[in-house]
């Protein structure tokens, strides 16, 4: 076989945090989470291929619509380092299975960076199954999850996404029964927060006043999902939803990724989910940056179930039972100064989204 026939595809789907508590820190410095993670239908597309050579190349195309000129967006081409995490992705992998043989990585970009949606994370967790696929490795979920686990906190749970409690560093991950599908739009501000500060901020604020933050009531929003699950499982399918709209404003969003899914399910009910959710981090983030609060409040007056900022920020995502009202609120959103992107998306299981693609 022509060693550069062997090609794959892979998705990689962003997340938002529908929780986040800190639970302690360890003498290494690393903090101790417990946050429940959930994939949404926004992604980058992966492709690797083997190539002559042993070396790792990293190549990709920018194909986010917002920013003003090719340097920020714009279908304009990537350039990368050897720090890149697909590229440190690929060499562990590598390194793990004794494989000489070079690859080229092709990322299609479309998450934002530094926005608390794990862009880097869920490339990487793409770029670990993709070489898996390519090589027709024996290594499991777990098996990448462990790799995962020494190149950062979220990539173990971007290998397989979807509903889970994500507990330690990261290497704790149990599945929970599926949230939604529920449309959600995610409202990313012109500004990013550097994940280390916050955690630096929190533990000075916590230091201080140790009740200062409204922690999360992760096992009320478990309870709730696995009472959902159960209700649901004695109920019809959901009929279909139409075709989705796509939206356009000021050239900042993104049409949306919910074709042909359902609403959240007849009888599902949120409210005691809805009200469990909390990030300690937000109020961190906030409070250096009161255009958090205003996101979050905007989203929730055009008709969010729930908002709240993901994971270290500055990405505040409202969460929508009706894909019309998702649609609309995005737009204005898009439309307003210091906003860099509004994006349509819904929650989703990976597993159940379009297979990868083999050789392109």
């Amino acid at each position: 076989m022509n060693i550069n026939s062997i090609a794959y595809r892979e998705k990689a789907y962003a997340k938002i945090n529908l929780s986040l508590d800190i639970t302690g820190k360890r003498d290494d410095g690393y903090h101790t989470v417990a946050m429940i993670m959930q994939t949404v239908t926004l992604c980058d597309d992966i492709s690797v291929k083997t190539r002559e050579g042993g070396d790792v190349v990293l190549y990709g195309m920018d194909l986010r619509p917002w920013g003003t000129d090719a340097s920020e967006s714009g279908n304009c081409h990537l350039t990368f380092g050897k720090d890149d995490l697909c590229v440190k992705a690929a060499e562990a992998i590598r390194k793990e299975y004794g494989i000489t043989t070079g690859l080229s990585i092709y990322l299609e970009k479309r998450i934002p960076i530094a926005a608390g949606l794990a862009g880097g994370s869920a490339d990487a967790a793409a770029v670990l199954r993709a070489v898996r696929a390519v090589f027709g490795l024996s290594a499991t979920d777990d098996d990448l999850r462990r790799l995962a686990l020494r190149l950062g906190a979220d990539i173990p749970y971007c290998i397989t996404g979807g509903t889970a409690l994500s507990e330690g560093i990261g290497e704790v991950l149990t599945p929970l029964p599926a949230f939604g599908p529920q449309h959600v739009v995610l409202v990313k501000p012109a500004f990013s927060i550097s994940t280390p500060v916050s955690y630096r901020e929190y533990d000075r604020l916590v230091a201080e006043n140790p009740e200062i933050f409204r922690r999360p009531d992760n096992a009320a929003m478990i309870a709730a999902l696995r009472e959902n699950a159960a209700d649901a499982a004695g109920l019809p399918d959901a009929a279909e939803a139409g075709e989705a709209k796509d939206a356009s404003a000021a050239g900042k969003i993104v049409g949306s990724a919910a074709k042909n899914q359902p609403a959240a399910a007849a009888g599902r009910n949120y409210s005691a989910f809805y009200a469990g959710m909390g990030n300690v981090l937000r109020d961190v983030a906030a409070a250096a940056h009161p255009e958090i609060s205003l996101i979050e409040d905007e989203l929730r007056t055009r008709g969010a179930a729930a908002a709240m900022m993901s994971g270290s920020g500055p990405t505040v995502y409202g969460i929508f039972d009706d894909e019309d009202t998702a649609a609309q609120a995005a737009g204005a959103l898009a439309e307003k100064s210091g906003i860099e992107a509004a994006i349509l998306c819904r929650t989703c299981d990976p597993a159940e989204e379009t297979e990868p693609e083999e050789d392109f």
